[in-house]
């Protein structure tokens, strides 16, 4: 008994659909009211004509935005002209209690070197300005790494990770970059130079980075700029968020999305704010009853 209800648990787990399971997707816009996420994203990066594009997603847990995204990679990855689609997992770098921009950066040029090397790419990134950039953290780390004889994506996984793991060693590598923030995006924009230049050369039409899971960053007061966690990061980090060389989409707090930050927002993002709305499956009260369309 145990064993079928961890079987029914595990089927029913609302994890992301990936793309294999492509085939398990209904379409759920006329329940939501809101048509074709996807191909709204897509269209802006398309229309774009080579200029970087960047945009924010938003909507409540659980309702699709993880999926949505994957369906984006697919969408981007097989029409054409096709497009090489980083799925940029926050989590696995950042510390969702204390998000800022430099992890934001290690996370994303970590993840597009190691997702680079793989099949069906095997672009090796070189790390570029980054060796001038590492002498000034590495003492932070508990281990000698050397960007002479290593790995862009080794490299920034060990300056992430030690971030990631103490909140005080976190500080001292932010109170380290902030000052150089300008020669860090420069390092970053290098590297993403390097892959897309690779990438055009194997026919993809352009570099695309999504940032999941920054929606799941903890909102509490900022400790130095008078506002909160997620308004600073996409408010006050916006000139840093939008300057990376390539099309870049960021999942974003929903509570941004409905602050009184909603039109800087939109300006800064694209023109537009889309959401995923939640499944509608009751009418509204005082006469409810389950939603039949």
């Amino acid at each position: 008994m145990d064993d079928l209800l961890q079987r029914v648990y595990q089927v029913f787990y609302p994890a992301p659909l990936t793309p294999e399971q492509h085939a398990l997707y209904v379409n759920l816009d006329e329940a939501r009211g809101e048509a074709d996420v996807v191909g709204r994203l897509a269209r802006r990066i398309r229309f774009a004509d080579h200029r970087p594009t960047c945009q924010v997603l938003a909507g409540h847990k659980g309702s699709g935005k993880s999926t949505e995204l994957l369906r984006l990679k697919r969408d981007l990855e097989q029409s054409t002209p096709r497009h090489f689609v980083v799925y940029c997992e926050a989590d696995k770098d950042i510390d969702r209690n204390d998000v800022d921009f430099p992890e934001v950066l290690i996370a994303i040029v970590r993840q597009l070197a190691a997702q680079l090397k793989a099949p069906p790419t095997h672009i090796i990134l070189k790390p570029g300005y980054f060796k001038d950039r590492w002498e000034r953290v590495k003492k932070f780390l508990t281990s000698e790494v050397q960007f002479d004889s290593l790995e862009l994506d080794i490299g920034l996984a060990t300056l992430g990770g030690t971030s990631k793991a103490s909140p005080d060693a976190r500080k001292e590598i932010r109170a380290l970059l902030e000052p150089d923030t300008n020669n860090w995006l420069h390092a970053a924009n290098d590297v993403i130079g390097q892959a897309v230049a690779e990438l055009v050369k194997k026919g993809y039409a352009g570099l695309v980075i999504l940032v999941d899971d920054l929606d799941k960053m903890i909102v509490r007061p900022h400790e130095s700029s008078g506002r909160t966690t997620d308004e600073h990061l996409f408010v006050n980090r916006a000139p840093q968020l939008t300057a990376f060389g390539c099309h870049v989409i960021y999942t974003m707090p929903l509570s941004l999305a409905f602050s009184h930050q909603q039109e800087t927002i939109k300006q800064t993002y694209g023109g537009y704010l889309p959401l995923v709305p939640m499944t509608k499956v009751m009418t509204r009260p005082p006469n409810s009853k389950v939603y039949e369309r």
